[in-house]
């Protein structure tokens, strides 16, 4: 994966990262 001069994949990464959690804890309760 090319992480140099890339500044979308971290915010990308992040938001995914954020939702996956979200739905993990939603479908959880």
């Amino acid at each position: 994966m090319v992480t140099e001069s890339t500044p979308w994949t971290q915010t990308e990464f992040g938001q995914l990262d954020l939702g996956d959690a979200r739905l993990n804890k939603r479908a959880r309760l």
